[in-house]
């Protein structure tokens, strides 16, 4: 069969050039109605344009059975050479681009021998192409497992019976086009609701019917029967086989699912190869072959508690490192929805690593998931500190004290003290808590930490007398408002310095309703409380969503009659608003708390999530903030005081009046409880753009709304804009918003991304612009405010608390396959992720395979040209890894050009070979048989059923050759010969490629002379 296929582009990361492989020229379009007829070994199809015009064409299809058998659950891939549209009689069961597979609708799911169906469709496209190919994609296979029958009588006589055998699908996948095949000791006389399609003495083959040929998951289907038997005889049934006609995607060429040994405990790179191959999963790698995310259920093992996951990732280790275990204790187990998270937290010799972490995902005990960011650096790091945890904390102490001199100085000053005497009395005015962890600074490199919390307790009410002559006294307001994290370098050249910090008698009331007038000059209706006896009066909390909202309390502490020694000091969350009558007054306080209501709302009703807790946490909310009399203009989520801040930034900033600035807030307090972020380069930047992405969400302006994309149109600040991240220029003429991943090698960004914690705000755009490109994609018009929001919400549950934008978009797309999203809607997220540059590694992979109709051992072997330099590099069992670098010292995260993956060792195969970096000439790939390297007349390796598959990336999507067919390799006959040269692939300095077959087959005795 001859295919026509489309052209396919690549991205070289090394030449930074499209790198296409070229393909058949296009078959001219149609210029008028016509019928085109392709005649198959057991099929026919009758393609006929109907109609035609300009962008479009009408088509009827008709396909004729030829064969003997009847064709079940047929379906058909091929190209349509453009859009369908109002497709009947048949439905499309996946499609990319124009590449479709098309299959029944169920009443005709049948196509008896000489019989014919059609169907027929609109077709959308600018230019227009006869396919030349409709292969069809249906097999019958059997069903080992995932069904229950059981049969029940109505009625049983003396010499027959009456009844039903009911078959049950157990799985999470349909069955189609079923088959029950069974035994009996009696003779079935008829069946309804199905037929019997074999009999053979006692056993029974009972087909479906139309109305019964598809089983979802968890549904039943009964064919009812009766029977004859001599009299005296217990029926019975017995040795049920099941079968179904499954249909194979678009890119799946390899094993049915009931040949893999999914109960194995050797889960390596192998395994999931195989997996990919059969089309059961979806795996995303990063730049050095390191599993970031799998979605698909790849074990039969039950994933129900901490210890059915350890053992899982135990199986799976050599996927993490060869030396990676997990024990059930440092698993932590959370659920959402029907789906069950199991999260192991990585330690080395106890001391916590930050983000090095492994996501499994479970319904019902299945496993759906993988996510991981374990990084096997930290295996090595150094847990010995070379500063002590009171060390670190007179740093932190002098950092505070350096931050807020006037305050410090004034003690001295009053107290005639020295500054040691001073600081001294200031540390026992604070709680301190350090802990020793390992922070990833980035993806190569790790930092021993002290992380210290640090919180001063004392809180100044009316009732409280100080005694400004005893400096033990005064001293402890004076920092009240401290409550941060501060992260210290704790071993190497910069011990102690920082690097980063965050701020961090009963009554009786009655549930009511308040009312005021908020800062849009809007009348705005809340849940309040009533006051009783001497509480009467009204109070801002909502009873019923658990919201408080309080003004922040400012308290004026004056050392001396010097105003310069007179301090503003907040205390929150405050004192709660009160009213007289219902009717508030305060505009901050009623916009905080109307708005903090609708955003609970949103949360709840959309996304079925009851507080930022998803277990109706206390929401406190405090306004009009300040630490000094200066206004301070900022906003916050205190994950120490579990509360909502909002800064007095003045009259003409008003942060509660923006709905999406608080649900930003609010976000930030949702992630930390699924996610946990780290709050640092990527994947703080994430947390921002989460943070963002729902302010957008919540605030529910429309897309065509200016202010959808805007941040903060509504307070008076316009903090960013996701359509145009770098429209917002402050002051200094600058952008502080990055809109391109590439942004994050910018000089200008650079420069100033450690002042914002690696760039948490700064790159947080990037991830947000992709979030705005798909929500405003066409191809998503169908896609309501509420599903984004869902989409996003998930795919926090697949993220891990060090991911980066990579992991995000894996998230994402698998959130939005999920929830149900076409094949077109999930390309669109893929387009806008692509956009941003949050791109899929490129790389290409190799994939040797064999049969077992003889056992050599095949090695893999790539040649290719050095990335600097002269010469070619040669990866192989000995040497299996290229680095960019241009040497073959091995450094743990390395940059890889090019990698032997996974290195067969049961002389069955898979062997993967990834090149993950182009350069300018000429790449071989050879098969060495080194079983029989000595040999001069073997040919066992062109018996071994060997194939050699290239795939782009770590998808199932094969790369094409430059006749415009797979690059799929085969040696067609019996040859003599231990070597395989198998192809080539040329790449030019303009980065266009071209991959063609080599074929040769020699006589070769020494591996590491391949390719010389």
């Amino acid at each position: 069969m001859t295919r026509n296929h489309s052209i396919k582009r690549f991205l070289s990361g090394t030449i930074g050039a499209v790198m296409f492989l070229s393909a058949l020229p296009a078959i001219a379009a149609n210029a008028a109605v016509g019928t085109t007829v392709l005649t198959y070994d057991d099929y026919e199809v009758s393609y006929a344009v109907t109609d035609e015009w300009n962008g479009g064409q009408n088509v009827l299809i008709t396909v004729t059975n030829l064969g003997d058998e009847s064709l079940y659950n047929w379906a058909f891939k091929y190209d349509a050479g453009g859009s369908i549209e109002g497709l009947y009689n048949a439905v499309v069961f996946e499609n990319e681009d124009t590449d479709y597979i098309v299959k029944n609708n169920g009443w005709n799911f049948e196509l008896a021998p000489q019989r014919s169906v059609s169907f027929g469709y609109t077709m959308r496209g600018e230019e227009f192409s006869v396919p030349t190919d409709f292969e069809l994609r249906s097999e019958r296979v059997d069903v080992a497992e995932g069904y229950e029958v059981e049969v029940t009588y109505d009625d049983v006589w003396q010499d027959g019976a009456r009844g039903q055998i009911t078959v049950t699908n157990t799985t999470e996948q349909p069955l189609e086009a079923w088959k029950l095949g069974f035994d009996t000791n009696f003779q079935l006389e008829y069946v309804w609701n199905g037929r019997i399609v074999d009999n053979d003495e006692n056993h029974y083959v009972a087909a479906s019917e139309a109305w019964t040929q598809y089983l979802a998951p968890g549904q039943s289907k009964s064919i009812g029967f009766v029977g004859s038997f001599e009299p005296g005889t217990e029926p019975e049934f017995s040795n049920y086989e099941l079968s179904q006609v499954r249909i194979k995607g678009l890119h799946e060429t390899g094993d049915p699912i009931n040949e893999i040994d999914m109960d194995t405990d050797n889960i390596d790179l192998g395994y999931i190869e195989n997996l990919i191959n059969a089309g059961l999963i979806t795996v995303n790698f990063d730049h050095n072959s390191r599993l970031r995310a799998l979605d698909g259920k790849f074990t039969n093992k039950k994933l129900e508690t901490a210890e059915d996951a350890a053992h899982i990732l135990n199986c799976a280790h050599t996927l993490f490192s060869d030396t990676f275990h997990a024990d059930a204790e440092d698993i932590v187990i959370s659920t959402d929805g029907d789906e069950t998270f199991f999260k192991y937290i990585m330690k080395v010799n106890g001391v916590p690593v930050l983000g090095s972490q492994i996501i499994l995902s479970a319904r019902d005990g299945v496993s759906t998931g993988m996510s991981s960011s374990y990084n096997k650096l930290a295996e090595t790091a150094n847990t010995a500190p070379s500063i002590t945890s009171d060390a670190a904390v007179d740093a932190v102490l002098a950092d505070i004290f350096a931050e807020y001199p006037s305050r410090f100085n004034a003690v001295v000053r009053k107290s005639g003290l020295t500054e040691a005497e001073v600081t001294e009395i200031f540390k026992n005015s604070f709680e301190v808590t350090p802990e020793l962890v390992i922070f990833p600074m980035d993806s190569k490199t790790l930092t021993l930490t002290w992380k210290i919390k640090i919180v001063n307790n004392n809180v100044k009410t009316a009732d409280t007398v100080i005694d400004y002559n005893d400096v033990n006294d005064y001293s402890k307001y004076l920092f009240s408002f401290i409550n941060r994290e501060y992260n210290l370098y704790a071993d190497g050249v910069n011990a102690g310095t920082i690097y980063s910090h965050t701020g961090s008698g009963n009554s009786l009331w009655n549930n009511t309703t308040g009312n005021g007038i908020d800062l849009a000059n809007n009348v705005r209706n809340f849940g309040a409380q009533s006051g009783t006896g001497s509480d009467s009066g009204y109070r801002m909390r909502d009873d019923v969503r658990n919201i408080e909202t309080y003004k922040t309390d400012l308290e004026v502490i004056e050392l001396s009659d010097d105003p310069a020694d007179s301090f503003v000091t907040p205390y929150i969350p405050g004192t709660m608003f009160t009213s007289g009558n219902g009717t508030f007054t305060d505009a901050h306080g009623v916009s905080a708390h109307a708005n903090m209501s609708d955003i609970y709302d949103y949360y709840k009703n959309v996304l079925g999530r009851d507080s930022y807790d998803g277990h109706h946490a206390k929401i406190v909310i405090s306004t009009g903030y300040r630490e000094e009399v200066d206004p301070y203009i900022n906003a916050f989520w205190s994950p120490s005081d579990q509360q909502f801040v909002f800064g007095d930034a003045g009259s003409s900033i008003q942060f509660e009046n923006a709905v999406d600035v608080m649900a930003h807030e609010f976000q930030h307090a949702v992630t930390g409880d699924i996610a946990n972020l780290t709050y640092w380069g990527e994947s703080g930047a994430l947390n921002e753009a989460y943070s963002d992405i729902f302010g957008t969400l919540v605030e529910g302006k429309a897309y065509t709304d200016p202010g959808f994309a805007n941040m903060g149109e509504d307070c008076g600040l316009i903090v960013r804009n996701l359509a145009d991240p770098e429209s917002i220029i402050e002051d200094d003429g600058h952008t502080y918003s990055a809109d391109h991943y590439s942004d994050l090698n910018d000089p200008w960004f650079r420069s100033i991304a450690p002042y914002d914690r690696g760039g948490v705000h700064i790159f947080s755009t990037i991830f947000g612009r992709a979030a705005y490109l798909m929500m405003t994609d066409e191809a998503n018009a169908s896609i309501t405010p509420e599903q984004w929001a869902e989409v996003f919400y998930k795919s926090l549950r697949y993220v891990t608390s060090d991911a980066e934008f990579l992991d995000g978009r894996y998230a994402v797309v698998r959130a939005a396959k999920e929830l149900g999203f076409t094949s077109l809607q999930q390309e669109a997220i893929k387009n806008a992720f692509d956009t941003v540059g949050i791109c899929e590694p490129y790389s290409l992979r190799i994939v040797l395979r064999w049969g077992k109709t003889t056992v050599p051992d095949l090695d893999s072997h790539l040649v290719g040209p050095r990335v600097t330099g002269n010469g070619n590099f040669h990866t192989y069992y000995i040497d299996k890894s290229y680095y960019v670098d241009d040497t073959y010292n091995s450094v743990l995260n390395a940059d890889f050009a090019a990698e032997l993956d996974y290195d067969d060792t049961d002389y069955e195969g898979p062997e993967i070979t990834t090149i993950h970096n182009f350069s300018v000439g000429d790449y071989y790939f050879y098969v060495h048989d080194y079983t029989n390297r000595a040999s001069t007349t073997s040919t066992e390796m062109s018996t071994s059923e060997v194939t050699v598959s290239v795939f782009q990336g770590s998808s199932d999507i094969p790369v094409y050759q430059a006749d415009g067919t797979p690059a799929v390799f085969t040696i067609d006959e019996m040859q003599v010969g231990t070597l395989w040269k198998v192809f080539k692939i040329s790449v030019a300095s303009n980065g266009h490629a071209v991959i063609t077959p080599e074929g040769a087959i020699t006589l070769h005795s020494v591996p590491s002379t391949v390719g010389a």
